[in-house]
């Protein structure tokens, strides 16, 4: 064996990696089958008998799908094309029970089955290339805030009673934090102690010795942080569950920085559908009406409070929208009872009375209000204010109803007053469906735990006559009277909205509540033709990127850079292998990085001809000089990809989506360039010096 020849199993280990190279990248040239996915919810079978079901509906409606696989009781139907497969997915919702079977829309490889069966796969395209919507959502932080005080205020109010420690009040701090009150300066000395040992999480600032002796507590900062974690794990989870029941193949959700979540919803076109879905907080709540009149008891303090402060806000115009929506839904009963409408001129209030006596009607049942169209956003912008809000009843929650009420042609919306403490929560709830009813319309059927049921049941009981409101995110979503204890059982009608909407919300409650609201920071639709559009310029990138490093490389260096063209070759194969099989997702910075690293591939090929170059002026032999040249090039080369894979790495770890998409193509395109010029283009040129012994010059 002579110097500078490898042994032959390192030939044999070129040839093989580079027909597996070949074999793995080929399934990125069979691309995609739109297609559509069958799976059940829970224990629905889906077998031969369930997908022949299935072909007989597509037949019926007239659509022929490509091909149909059963695998991991999941059925998945392939189209000619994206026409066909919306078609489909009409036919196949309207021939399954929603209740048991779940249907998404997907994309299929259409690799041979051979080259499957080997583990062969394509790239899946990412949301800028193959089309739909993204959010970037945050965190309310002020709301975790808030909850985090609320749970503690909760806890101290308890612990006090216990203790038998004397407070005034235990409440929010209008700039942040709980204010605690005691009747004496030895309940006082009592609740710090108490506080000292038994709440470690929380801060404590005397206020003094003044008439009602406050104390200011404030939630640590350590505390809050973990909360704040605490919250972003749990909407990760929720909103995974939502998106799984939305019906999406290949979303993304993923946590950015501290407080942020991206979502990405490949081939989704309805984009304020997919908003609502993902931002709704869906928390459930069963709130009893009340029956104390207390906010008509409290309105000439609020009215008084308005008076004093001289508070102003702006009217809004009057529109005729809430009047177009009114005709549906609890309106429509309202409308036929005389009852109902609003008092008409002999009950109208004198000039002189508050925007709350003025604007506040009394409604159909016990705790329920009108507030004319006109006047509602003047009434939501009082209640709003920190001032107002303290002057409300205590132990109620002031909420407005999601119908409109008309009284001729005017509108009016619906105010309610409940009783703080709810009957019973969503965390209670194991299942919901929509529903359509003949005389109600659209509602959503759920079902609590046995637990929930048994609470539920024992609750309602003891209610049996009063209006029970059915609270979700803050808005009443009906009222109805309990006429008989109720069981695990019961129904949200949708207040005259249609079956979308009831699809919607029993999809959320499904999931379960968000523990902490989120807001869309950004969102944005991408169109499958820009994707499209994308995915062609991107190749055209490539191909004359390639050209020209071809070019550069065959006019400049000659025969050695031929050999680098063809390790160049192999290279692209090698990349298009590795992405695949760590299941990358193409995207455009993806397609920006792969072009980046074609460059950088041959960039070390230049560094080894330039040194070999110098080892021919020395004159050095053929052989001598190859050997020495990819020796003393070797470092220059590890550096600068080394240096380049860290800072890839940053990027991965720290940026988002599309970031971390050139992140992941241009580290394979650094391993596979080093792979490629290193060894691979070495042995062909030791290929060559075995195959032309003697050889005197090279053509470099």
């Amino acid at each position: 064996m002579t110097q500078n020849q490898y042994p032959l199993w390192r030939y044999l280990l070129v040839l093989a990696i580079s027909v597996l190279g070949a074999l793995y990248a080929l399934p990125n040239l069979y691309g995609f089958d739109p297609a559509v996915q069958v799976s059940a919810r829970r224990a629905a079978p889906v077998d031969a008998a369930f997908e022949k079901n299935l072909a007989d509906a597509l037949n019926k409606a007239g659509i022929s799908p490509k091909s149909s696989e059963l695998s991991d009781n999941r059925l998945l139907i392939r189209f000619k094309d994206d026409a066909a497969r919306a078609a489909g997915m009409t036919a196949l919702q309207a021939a399954i029970d929603a209740k048991q079977y779940l249907v998404a829309l997907n994309l299929a490889p259409a690799t041979p089955a051979w080259l499957r069966a080997m583990g062969g796969k394509p790239m899946y395209m990412g949301l800028d290339l193959r089309g739909g919507v993204h959010f970037l959502m945050q965190v309310d932080v002020d709301e975790v805030r808030k909850q985090t005080e609320e749970r503690f205020i909760t806890e101290l109010r308890g612990a006090f009673r216990e203790k038998k420690i004397r407070f005034r009040a235990v409440s929010h701090a209008p700039s942040g934090g709980v204010d605690v009150t005691f009747l004496n300066a030895e309940a006082k000395a009592a609740g710090v102690d108490l506080i000292g040992k038994d709440f470690p999480d929380l801060l404590l600032t005397d206020g003094g010795d003044v008439a009602d002796f406050p104390i200011r507590l404030a939630p640590k900062p350590a505390f809050v942080s973990e909360a704040r974690k605490t919250a972003i794990k749990q909407n990760l989870t929720t909103l995974r569950n939502r998106i799984n029941e939305f019906g999406v193949a290949e979303p993304v959700v993923q946590k950015v920085g501290t407080d942020r979540i991206i979502v990405e919803l490949p081939g989704i076109s309805d984009q304020q559908r997919a908003e609502e879905v993902v931002q709704k907080a869906a928390f459930l709540r069963f709130q009893i009406t009340d029956e104390s009149q207390a906010l008509e008891k409290a309105i000439p303090r609020l009215d008084g409070i308005i008076k004093a402060k001289g508070i102003t806000v702006a009217a809004a115009p009057t529109t005729t929208d809430t009047a177009a929506a009114a005709a549906t839904g609890l309106t429509a009963l309202m409308q036929r009872t005389d009852s109902a409408a609003p008092a008409g001129d002999s009950a109208a209030p004198t000039a002189s009375e508050g925007p709350f006596r003025r604007a506040i009607l009394p409604g159909q049942m016990p705790g329920q209000y009108l507030v004319s169209s006109r006047d509602y956003a003047a009434i939501e912008a009082y209640l709003q204010r920190p001032e107002i809000q303290e002057a409300l009843p205590p132990g109620k929650d002031v909420r407005w109803g999601i119908d409109s009420i008309l009284n001729g042609t005017d509108a009016y919306r619906a105010l309610y007053v409940l009783d703080s403490r709810a009957i019973i929560d969503g965390t209670y709830l194991v299942n919901a469906t929509p529903a359509q009813d003949p005389l109600e319309g659209a509602k959503v059927d759920f079902q609590f735990n046995n637990e929930g049921g048994r609470r539920f049941r024992s609750e309602t009981g003891r209610h049996i006559g009063d209006n029970m409101a059915i609270v979700l995110d803050d808005k009443v979503m009906s009222a109805p009277t309990i006429q008989s204890a109720i069981g695990a059982r019961g129904q949200i009608t949708m207040g005259g909205r249609d079956l979308q909407a009831a699809q919607d919300l029993a999809l959320v409650l499904r999931a379960g509540a968000l523990p902490v609201p989120l807001k869309v920071a950004d969102g944005r639709q991408i169109s499958a033709t820009l994707g499209e559009d994308s995915i062609n310029d991107g190749i055209r990138a490539g191909l004359a990127a390639v050209l020209a490093v071809v070019l550069i490389m065959v006019v400049y260096y000659r025969f050695s850079g031929f050999l680098a063209v063809l390790s160049l070759v192999l290279y692209v194969l090698f990349t298009l292998a590795t992405l695949a099989g760590f299941d990358a997702v193409l995207t455009l910075p993806g397609l920006a990085g792969f072009v980046l690293s074609i460059g950088i591939a041959v960039d070390a090929n230049v560094l080894i001809f330039e040194r070999i170059r110098e080892e021919l002026d020395h004159g050095k032999a053929v052989r001598t000089a190859v050997e020495e040249g990819f020796r003393h090039a070797m470092s220059a080369i590890v550096d600068s990809n080394v240096s380049t894979i860290l800072t890839a790495a940053v990027l991965y770890q720290y940026g988002s989506g599309p970031v971390k998409g050139f992140a992941v193509t241009l580290v394979a395109g650094i391993v596979a360039s080093m792979v490629s010029s290193i060894f691979v283009t070495k042995t062909f040129f030791l290929v060559w010096l075995q195959r032309s012994r003697g050889q005197q010059t090279l053509s470099i």
